[in-house]
């Protein structure tokens, strides 16, 4: 499981969502490179933190190839629509949120994601004229996985001292 493949399988959940209950359809992107466009709305950006790297402790299907697991952060940019008051502007941004973390409940496994923290202080004045923005932060546990060497007949290995070839 990769970070993107994360961000596709929620984008592919959230539009599939907001299709069928009649909402107006959300830009989506990944990497904090895409913060500076501001020109549509709604939007949702996905900036990658970095995180720890931990031992592998979680079952599941890839247990036996994770050597560790990564608790990588992301601040996902939720910008809602504009509403006729700002009551309805941190309304739509709000319903977005919830949104959102629906579609990543459906499109990812209960163990590999978490919410831990949303900001709404971020960026008020710059978003006023578009809509409201809420960071929220999430964790995603993938996992570092053991990958086998493949042996290519006629090439040999490079033997050091330490590790002779026997």
């Amino acid at each position: 499981m990769s970070i993107a493949k994360n961000f596709l399988d929620v984008k592919q959940a959230l539009d599939a969502y907001l299709q069928a209950h009649g909402q107006p359809p959300v830009s989506h992107e990944l990497g904090e490179n895409h913060m500076s466009d501001a020109s549509t709305f709604p939007r949702i950006v996905w900036v990658v933190r970095g995180g720890k790297i931990v031992p592998n402790e979680q079952g599941g299907p890839d247990a036996r190839k994770a050597i560790r697991r990564r608790k990588l952060n992301i601040d996902v940019h939720i910008w809602g629509t504009k509403g006729d008051t700002d009551v309805d502007t941190f309304e739509a941004c709000e319903a977005l949120m919830q949104h959102f973390n629906a579609a990543a409940r459906v499109a990812l496994t209960g163990f590999s994601w978490r919410a831990i923290e949303e900001d709404w202080t971020v960026g008020q004045a710059q978003t006023a004229a578009a809509g409201q923005l809420v960071i929220l932060r999430i964790e995603l546990d993938l996992p570092l996985t053991f990958e086998p060497l493949i042996v290519v007949k006629g090439v040999t290995p490079v033997v050091t001292a330490q590790y002779p070839h026997s």
